[in-house]
């Protein structure tokens, strides 16, 4: 028993001797979280029957800023300078559109989105769509810096990423569907979808000043991840009392999403109580695109649309070195 307990401490006693300095980190984040694919309505759109006698336009959602934040802690070790990081990300995002039209308008507002039986509202009054997004991602990081130059290090390193996201799309169609019939159509779409893999990239920094430099910094990860689509689709017609199933189905699926990170930006640290601990402010601008995420179920191809993820917006950060 005396054995096992040095075989399985001395090791945990000779990595805690080797910590050099754990530091923690804090980000405020201000992004725009944008999902390609989701339209609402357009107007411009006629048939042999029904020309058009105007020129029209799309109508996509409008994407607001947010705050989230991101949380980290690492910790160097004197094995040859290496250092250990874990960060949590939480971020929010939405999207909105209204639409009003009249039925008989020369240039009709018709629905964009892929529905069912080619459209079952087919001129629009009103269109109302509304798209919301919740991002839980972790990334683990082994790095080193280097210093390559008097006035500029490099920070190489790979790990994993993680992430646990979410996202629903509903419109609710109002108008014409068989003049003159009226009737509305409501859509609700949802996404849940996880997944895990490698992640490596660097960190780069060039020094104008002992406390002050700027940064740029890159990181690619491809994610195993697993998708699960819902879509409802509800509707009620003036002629009939009660609301009726249109669509009602689940599509799973596995796949690889590449995701792309880059910042840049400005930083200024210090040294405090005679270098004992270490103090940095960054602020800069972040962008990840994340490929292929749009997997709502489209009713005429029976399969997942296409379009990106895309993350953009403000990164403030505070890190502090014990």
């Amino acid at each position: 028993m005396r054995r096992l307990l040095l075989v399985l401490l001395v090791p945990l006693f000779s990595f805690a001797q080797n910590i050099v300095e754990p530091y923690v980190v804090a980000d405020f984040l201000y992004w725009k979280v944008k999902q390609e694919g989701p339209t609402l309505a357009a107007s411009g759109f006629g048939t042999p029957l029904d020309p058009v006698n105007g020129k029209g336009k799309g109508y996509l959602l409008d994407f607001d800023g947010k705050v989230g934040f991101r949380v980290g802690l690492g910790m160097a070790i004197a094995h040859d300078g290496w250092d250990f990081f874990l960060g949590y990300t939480q971020i929010h995002g939405d999207g909105a559109r209204n639409v009003e039209g009249n039925i008989g308008d020369p240039v009709p507002i018709r629905p964009s989105w892929d529905v069912a039986n080619g459209g079952y509202v087919s001129e629009l009054t009103k269109a109302e769509g509304n798209w919301d997004f919740q991002g839980h991602i972790f990334d683990l990081e082994w790095g080193r810096k280097l210093c390559l130059s008097s006035f500029m290090t490099f920070r190489p390193f790979f790990g994993l990423k993680g992430f646990i996201n979410a996202s629903d799309y509903t419109m609710s169609l109002a108008g014409a569907v068989n003049d003159p019939i009226l009737g509305t159509h409501r859509i609700d779409l949802t996404q849940d979808f996880w997944g895990i893999g490698i992640r490596f990239g660097f960190n780069t920094n060039f020094y104008l000043t002992k406390n002050w430099s700027v940064f740029g910094n890159f990181a690619a990860s491809d994610c195993w991840s697993r998708f699960t689509s819902k879509r409802h689709d509800t509707a009620t017609m003036s002629v009939i009392a009660n609301p009726f199933d249109l669509i009602h189905t689940v599509f799973k699926d596995h796949t690889m999403v590449p995701i792309i990170e880059l910042s840049t930006g400005v930083s200024w640290e210090m040294g405090v109580s005679d270098d004992l601990f270490r103090v940095l402010l960054r602020a800069g601008w972040e962008e990840q695109i994340w490929w292929n995420t749009n997997r709502f179920i489209q009713a005429a191809q029976h399969d997942e649309g296409k379009g990106n993820l895309l993350f953009q917006g403000l990164t403030v950060r505070f890190r502090f070195d014990f």
